[in-house]
């Protein structure tokens, strides 16, 4: 009888272990997308095709997972920057306060997979320091895995830092098998600030990986002062101190572009 209720006792004490996609928070409507808001460190799959039509968007933070499970969201339209900041340098690592747009503002830590975002539209002037992405305007520590983004990022911007990247405006992010076809355009309106601007096809500044993904971008810039442009990225750079010793890796990718000053 003992060694029956020692059994009993211990059966209660082990930890129940969850089940098979237990806590996973599936999508199937832009209500439930737009839902995220309310926990940002979630987990989320998608579960059907979410058409964002007139339906108005944030940019939101994400510090979770997000599993695209192979749909699509169709038609997102951003006219503005989240309320989130962070900071980003410049070519001198000049730190600046800075406001982000795209389908996530400020992205940390997070996983994002098997997405695809098509016809995309941002379309943000703004006073403020900026950068805008299609999939994130600054992620940090994050995992990029087979997105696609195609349509339009534009950024009407007055200020010093400023940048627009086909995927990701500023970080430290590993992409992979990733696919960008996206008109870029960046317009400064402050002739009297000599700003500092970049842009890139799948990261406008910043450090990482960029594995086997492919670019295919339109893409102008008018500003007043400097200029930093690349296929695949606009500035290379390593800001933060524990990325200095670490050399990231560019392989197996493919650039189609035309730009132009």
């Amino acid at each position: 009888m003992k060694r029956l209720w020692l059994a009993m006792v211990l059966f209660f004490l082990l930890p129940v272990l969850p089940a098979a996609g237990e806590g996973v928070v599936e999508i199937h409507t832009p209500q439930q997308l737009l839902a995220i808001a309310d926990n940002p460190g979630g987990q989320y799959r998608l579960a059907a095709h979410i058409n964002m039509a007139d339906i108005p968007w944030v940019p939101l933070p994400f510090d979770g997972t997000l599993d695209g499970a192979g749909y699509t969201i169709y038609n997102l339209r951003v006219t503005q920057p989240g309320a989130d900041t962070a900071i980003t340098v410049d070519g001198n690592d000049i730190p600046y306060d800075t406001r982000f747009a795209g389908l996530f503002s400020v992205v940390r830590g997070a996983a994002i997979r098997d997405l695809d975002l098509r016809n995309v539209q941002i379309d943000v002037v703004t006073g403020d320091k900026c950068f805008v992405g299609g999939l994130a305007g600054f992620a940090e520590d994050t995992v990029v895995d087979n997105v696609t983004v195609s349509g339009r990022i534009h950024l009407t911007q007055s200020n010093v830092m400023t940048g627009v990247g086909g995927l990701v405006g500023f970080g430290v992010v590993e992409v992979r098998n990733c696919d960008v076809q996206a008109e870029l355009v960046f317009v400064d309106t402050n002739q009297d600030v000599r700003c500092e601007q970049f842009m890139g096809g799948i990261l406008a500044c910043g450090h990482g990986d960029i594995v086997d993904s492919d670019v295919r971008i339109q893409a102008y810039a008018s500003v007043y002062g400097y200029v930093h442009i690349g296929g695949l990225v606009g500035m290379y750079h390593a800001h933060r101190a524990q990325d200095q010793a670490r050399k990231g890796v560019i392989t197996g990718c493919k650039v189609h572009a035309d730009h132009r000053l």
